[in-house]
């Protein structure tokens, strides 16, 4: 999917009204790792029932950060002038689908970082009116369009503490 049809269906979503600078698909902190995880550990059984466990497994992996975090399984991060939204998402062949708004910010009482990993960015959502912390990643390559995400917000990169990836 294109930035400017992410950008379209973002302001479809939200209203024409909006000017969104940027549109791109996150997904909870965690995921891409338990995917990576748990479908290698089934592949190392060296077993049928094991490998297809592992696959099962790493195709959850998603769901289970959802859980975890308390956020949506796909979400569309929007970047309006004065505010971050964060809509949920469903998948809908090879794109997704709008659904509900889960959350709004105001960019100026919001502290963002990006965290860099192997195959993904953490975005990090400081919101001290929430008293709450929200972490997104995005692929670094590929349709979901994280890397425009970041640059629209102007996120500070930070080093990851010691030990992390």
């Amino acid at each position: 999917m294109s930035d400017e049809k992410l950008i379209e269906e973002a302001r479809t979503f939200l209203g024409d009204q909006e000017q969104v600078l940027a549109a791109g698909m996150f997904q909870p902190r965690g995921t891409t790792g338990g995917l990576v995880g748990a479908t290698s550990a089934g592949f190392a059984t060296d077993n049928i029932v094991g490998e297809i466990a592992g696959a099962a497994a790493g195709i959850e992996a998603g769901r289970a950060m959802s859980h975890i975090d308390d956020v949506p399984r796909w979400t569309m991060l929007a970047v309006t002038p004065t505010t971050l939204h964060a809509i949920a998402c469903t998948q809908h062949g090879v794109g997704w689908q709008p659904h509900e708004r889960f959350a709004t910010f105001d960019r100026s009482a919001i502290r963002v970082t990006v965290h860099g990993r192997v195959n993904v960015r953490t975005l990090t959502v400081e919101d001290p009116g929430s008293g709450r912390t929200y972490q997104w990643e995005g692929n670094r390559i590929g349709p979901a369009h994280a890397k425009a995400v970041f640059e629209a917000l102007d996120a500070e990169e930070v080093e990851s503490p010691e030990g992390e990836e």
